[in-house]
């Protein structure tokens, strides 16, 4: 579907990544075939952690490995160990799984800064690339050689997202930072309504129908009054910097 509009939208040039998780690496391929055939450029790929017990420094670099061996389409990793009990690709493992050939980068949800400029020191982009995982450090990965982020805050304020990397990359870093300040207060917002609160404010924020932001259960509601008014004011504070920044200007 993402490959049909953008192509509708007159971008079929527009790379696609997309999310290849399982508990398994048999899932984890299959998944990536599936994309491969939907039409996608990336696999973005978790650690499976169902056995993090198990899961050793060697055990995880074999993973990606197998993984990539059979997967029709370059890999992400996707270094989140808050969602994975706590499993960790260290900057010695990144290492040895940047030396893959269908292994082309690592998406740093740790916040992982030291990560991205021993990877930047080692690696050129066209050959393994570090990307924040967030953006409220995007202005601080730059500056030690990340290509970007992935962040779900240009699902909202994709202009003030790209305005920031465009600042910086000109040399006009000063500015880029103050963006980065902006957009950092806001993103808090995001990190402490967790899922739910994130799904609520913007359906609030955008016009979509309260009913469609609830998370499957058992994740609860996001209903609380005082949560809801504390999320709109924080998230929504960007609201007037978006609308500010001119089409053509990203």
């Amino acid at each position: 579907m993402t490959r049909r509009i953008a192509t509708q939208a007159g971008r079929p040039d527009i790379p696609i990544t997309v999310g290849c998780s399982g508990r398994s690496t048999r899932e984890v391929i299959a998944e990536a075939k599936t994309a491969k055939e939907a039409g996608a450029d990336f696999a973005l790929v978790l650690v499976p952690s169902y056995f993090h017990f198990a899961m050793n420094k060697d055990s995880i670099v074999a993973f990606f490995e197998e993984a990539a061996d059979a997967s029709p389409i370059p890999i992400l990793i996707y270094n989140y160990p808050s969602v994975v009990a706590g499993l960790d690709v260290d900057s010695e493992m990144l290492d040895r799984l940047a030396k893959h050939r269908n292994i082309v980068g690592v998406k740093l949800t740790c916040g992982g800064i030291a990560k991205v400029s021993r990877i930047a020191a080692t690696y050129s982009p066209d050959k393994f690339s570090a990307l924040a995982g967030q953006s409220d450090w995007l202005v601080p990965a730059l500056s030690v050689g990340s290509t970007g982020a992935i962040t779900g805050i240009a699902n909202l304020y994709p202009k003030t997202c790209i305005q920031i990397y465009n600042l910086f990359v000109a040399g006009k870093v000063k500015e880029a930072t103050a963006l980065q300040l902006e957009l950092a207060k806001m993103e808090w917002g995001f990190a402490k309504g967790g899922i739910n609160g994130t799904k609520w404010v913007v359906a609030r924020l955008r016009g979509y129908p309260q009913e469609s932001c609830h998370c499957r259960r058992p994740y609860p509601k996001y209903d609380n009054a005082t949560q809801q008014e504390w999320i709109v004011g924080v998230v929504g504070a960007l609201e007037a910097t978006e609308r500010s920044i001119a089409k053509g200007s990203t």
